[in-house]
């Protein structure tokens, strides 16, 4: 697209050494990925993993036969995405059973094995059920592989997938309004919540919200980025830009971004209304002073967004009370007393990936009506499972998040990939919030979709001059 930034001749290794054709295989993969899965996620959850993880494989397999394709993945990038994997395979790691039985946590289960006659004197493996940690294996690779391949893409394909998920994020959102409208619960029967509810193809709103506040902060960063870039003289940027292509372009980016905070709102989930509130704040304070790249509106088009934004946050705050529940009146935080508690028993090496729903009624408070397969706090239910390496790797993630904003501070020329990358990094951000509170992250699609602005995010653009 002529003068959106994505065009750099020498962006991706693979152009050098012209394997144009490996990269369009892989990004054609990737949207795939991200096409199809929530399609069949409403027809059958176990179909979907399915083909999620063979595409995954196969863009697996079409990396290592591009060369160069993980040279954008710095050090502590690359120990970052290799230890994630490792520590659920560390679960895996068989022992001989009277070293088993030692481990943190494992005493009453050794019990139950000599109760029901099991054999004492074979190996057992570190996880408590290690089918469960097979299963999450499984499930870290289409967004460990998802991070790797975004991260050795050229910009014109990472554009391509982006528009890929913002008309998802479009049709989930139409999807959930019609929903809302229509007073349909949701299309799968296996979703509790109450009609009159936006849900979209997922099985809980809260995981809608999720995909929606990823997204909606960067179609806002492509309005700022595009708004007046590439007009010439200042009295000549009212209907010159807005007849122009990218003024078209930054009017649809601005009418979905409306969409989809509309359909945040009837979700009806609190995180995502809260979020979408702090999220706007975050673009205001990001891209007002920025727009069109250098602020070619200058203070009356930073005065016009701050008046948007201040208008649209006035609006939502009434929602808050309106249209949602307080959190407190569920059991969340009675999940995350109890699961603390069994973090202490099986820490530092966690019940094994994957195991909290097998593990955690066993802590679960006795008067509880609910089977509790989630502890509705990722960070909580990482550390539950995969103990002190997953508390590591945490802290690590975050570490280089936060390193990768001190380095975009530091670029004074914006082009519009900068602008996507700070828009990447806000909905990164809000969804780190929002996994303190739910199970975003556990869901797969979800999961890719994150790892897909992560990369954005993180990728260290040599090159940034716009072509």
């Amino acid at each position: 697209m002529a003068g959106s930034g994505f065009d750099h001749p020498a962006e991706s290794g693979w152009l050098m050494h012209g394997m144009n054709a490996g990269e369009r295989r892989i990004s054609q993969l990737l949207a795939l990925m991200f096409i199809v899965t929530p399609l069949l996620w409403v027809l059958d959850r176990a179909i979907a993993v399915m083909v999620l993880q063979i595409l995954a494989l196969v863009v697996v397999f079409l990396l290592v036969l591009q060369p160069g394709s993980f040279s954008r993945l710095d050090k502590l990038q690359a120990i970052a995405v290799a230890g994630i994997f490792a520590s659920a395979a560390l679960s895996l790691l068989p022992l001989p059973f009277a070293l088993w039985e030692q481990l943190p946590g494992r005493a009453d289960y050794a019990e139950m094995i000599r109760m029901l006659g099991g054999p004492e004197n074979g190996w057992r493996q570190i996880s408590i059920v290690p089918q469960a940690t097979e299963k999450a294996i499984w499930l870290l690779v289409p967004p460990l592989v998802t991070f790797m391949a975004v991260m050795a893409l050229s910009r014109k394909a990472i554009r391509k997938l982006l528009l890929v998920i913002v008309v998802l994020a479009v049709f989930q959102s139409l999807l959930g309004l019609l929903q809302y409208g229509a007073g349909i619960a949701s299309f799968n029967a296996l979703d509790r919540s109450p009609g009159h509810v936006a849900t979209g193809t997922y099985l809980n709103r809260d995981h809608l919200a999720g995909f929606l506040e990823m997204t909606f902060p960067v179609m806002l960063a492509l309005v700022a980025g595009l708004m007046g870039r590439h007009i010439g003289s200042r009295g000549s940027r009212g209907v010159r830009y807005w007849v122009s292509v990218e003024g078209n372009q930054a009017l649809l980016y601005g009418l979905a971004a409306l969409l989809v905070v509309l359909a945040i709102v009837f979700t009806r989930s609190r995180m995502g209304v809260m979020l979408t509130m702090i999220g706007l704040l975050c673009c205001l304070i990001a891209f007002s002073r920025r727009l069109g790249g250098h602020n070619v509106y200058g203070a009356y088009g930073t005065f016009l967004a701050i008046a948007v934004v201040l208008a649209i946050e006035i609006g939502l705050a009434p929602v808050l009370d309106r249209f949602t529940q307080d959190p407190m009146q569920d059991m969340r935080w009675e999940i995350y007393a109890t699961a603390m508690q069994a973090v202490g028993q099986f820490f530092p090496l966690g019940s094994g990936a994957g195991t909290f729903g097998q593990v955690y009624p066993a802590f679960q408070i006795p008067h509880s009506d609910y089977f509790i397969n989630r502890a509705h706090n990722d960070y909580l239910e990482w550390v539950f499972t995969a103990g002190l390496p997953a508390a590591i790797l945490i802290v690590m993630v975050l570490y280089l998040y936060f390193r990768n904003w001190a380095r975009l501070r530091g670029i004074a020329q914006w082009d519009t990939f900068h602008f996507i990358q700070v828009g990447s990094g806000i909905g990164i951000f809000l969804m780190l919030l929002h996994t303190f509170f739910d199970f975003n992250l556990h869901k797969p699609m979800n999961a890719v979709y994150f790892a897909f602005f992560l990369a954005v995010f993180m990728r260290n653009e040599v090159d940034r001059h716009e072509p």
